[in-house]
């Protein structure tokens, strides 16, 4: 009895503490498509202050987003977000948005030659 109590103790804490890192930065829960798409309303990146929101979003028939704007306008800001979220996705976390429908990827894969940080 002390195993089973010890299993439920410790599921209970893992997913509190999911809870408690998603509500610390204010995070949404997000709602899992059956099918290819991605929608992040009020996208934002966690570990920017103040950060701009953006939306993005890519429909059932569409395979490719082409972003393109001036220097420092907030590209690669917005495509690391996006990232971000894929990721807190996969990891059974809350996202950076206000509303979030997406499709669990398999595998997420992303190539930034770009050398900006963000901290």
């Amino acid at each position: 009895h002390l195993q089973a109590l010890y299993t439920i103790v410790t599921s209970f804490d893992f997913y509190y503490a999911k809870y408690r890192f998603s509500h610390s930065y204010g995070l949404c829960y997000p709602e899992i498509s059956d099918e290819f798409e991605i929608e992040l309303i009020g996208l934002y990146h966690p570990l920017i202050k103040n950060c701009v929101r953006n939306h993005f979003e890519l429909k059932k028939n569409e395979f490719a987003a082409i972003i393109s704007g001036p220097n420092t306008g907030g590209k690669s800001v917005t495509l690391k977000s996006v990232l971000i979220n894929m990721l807190l996705l996969n990891k059974g976390l809350f996202l950076a948005a206000e509303k979030a429908r997406l499709f669990l990827f398999q595998g997420v894969y992303f190539l930034g030659t770009d050398g900006q940080q963000i901290d």
